[in-house]
């Protein structure tokens, strides 16, 4: 078999590789001295990665972590639709259950893209649709997955992409949306209040997957009861169960 090489190429993975394996965005000279290349050399690979979006700049810190493109590689887009192909019969046991619309959303920057959602019989229509995509700051699933992102990362994205003020109760103030997902990634679950639409409150929590950070949210639509009431907490409860039912499903096949 013919060898092939390409320098550029070689150096642009080992680039990647250590963000990848970097538990903090790094530094331009931290990156350098890792893959061992001059900062000058260091810079222009990234640049161009950085064009490519495999590569995330802070614009305020400057340090780098990886980009959506480098993730989207990773899990592909591929993984995505199994995992919402075989969550869909675990989704109407959930909304037979709750009686409440429950959805799938991905993150895809930014925003938030609805993968699979599943309506009551009784309601007429749902708020949100399938392969719809909002801003992910304003919904409990896109929150749900900032917060397991970076802030170095989530930062980036609102520097070229900046939170709209959808109602009276959005959060796009760039202090008041990061205390909120650190609380959201304590908690392990994100509630919507009239934050998208006055008339809405959604509850979400991860998908758990083979994967490190989570890659899916799901979501429940309507009025979310008190924290840490009997309600609220039968609510999480079936949403957990119904992960956990998908989870047993994919890796165990029962």
């Amino acid at each position: 078999m013919a060898q092939y090489t390409n320098t550029s190429l070689e150096r642009g993975m080992s680039i990647l590789n250590t963000l990848g394996d970097a538990e903090e965005p790094m530094t331009l000279t931290e990156v350098a001295s890792r893959v061992d290349l001059a900062r000058s050399t260091c810079f222009r690979l990234m640049a161009v990665l950085q064009d490519l979006g495999f590569v995330l700049k802070n614009p305020q810190s400057g340090t780098y972590s990886l980009g959506f493109n480098a993730y989207r590689l990773g899990q592909t887009a591929h993984a995505v639709e199994a995992i919402v192909r075989d969550a869909h019969p675990f989704l109407v046991k959930l909304t037979k259950d709750t009686g409440l619309t429950s959805y799938l959303g991905a993150l895809e920057g930014p925003q938030l893209l609805i993968c699979d959602v599943v309506v009551p019989r009784k309601a007429e229509k749902a708020p949100v649709s399938a392969r719809m995509r909002i801003d992910a700051h304003a919904a409990a699933a896109g929150k749900m997955l900032l917060a397991s992102r970076p802030e170095d990362e989530v930062a980036a994205f609102f520097a070229t992409h900046p939170p709209r003020r959808y109602t009276g109760k959005t959060l796009n103030a760039h202090d008041r949306l990061r205390r909120e997902l650190r609380e959201v990634s304590a908690s392990g679950y994100a509630i919507e209040r009239g934050e998208m639409r006055d008339d809405i409150e959604a509850l979400a929590i991860p998908v758990i997957s083979s994967f490190e950070r989570p890659i899916l949210s799901l979501a429940t639509i309507g009025k979310v009861p008190k924290e840490g009431g009997v309600r609220f907490q039968r609510r999480i409860d079936a949403m957990h169960a119904a992960i956990n039912d998908l989870y047993e499903f994919r890796v165990f096949g029962r």
